[in-house]
């Protein structure tokens, strides 16, 4: 997170910010965003931080995009496993 507030400070972009500006383009338009896929909550290479967890309460602490604007689409991300049926199952 310290990261990504100096990034926003400097007024630069990574593939993780540049990825939630996509998605929020799409969200603000109204559409629903739906990620799934294995590990997909914290993205490859722990990129992609859209789910915090709070780990002393094994609880999902934030979804960072679920209400940025009114009225937006809806964004769900769900953890899936490593098949095309866990993909259709969620």
């Amino acid at each position: 997170m310290e990261k990504r507030n100096q990034l926003m400070e400097a007024r630069q972009a990574d593939w993780a910010i540049g990825e939630a500006l996509a998605f929020l383009s799409l969200l603000k338009e109204g559409h629903h965003v739906r990620l799934s896929g294995q590990d997909v909550e914290r993205g490859t290479f722990s990129h992609r931080m859209h789910i915090i967890h709070d780990q002393h309460r094994d609880k999902t602490f934030k979804n960072i995009l679920h209400d940025v604007f009114p009225g937006q689409g809806l964004y769900t991300v769900s953890n899936s496993s490593l098949s095309e049926y866990g993909v259709c199952s969620e």
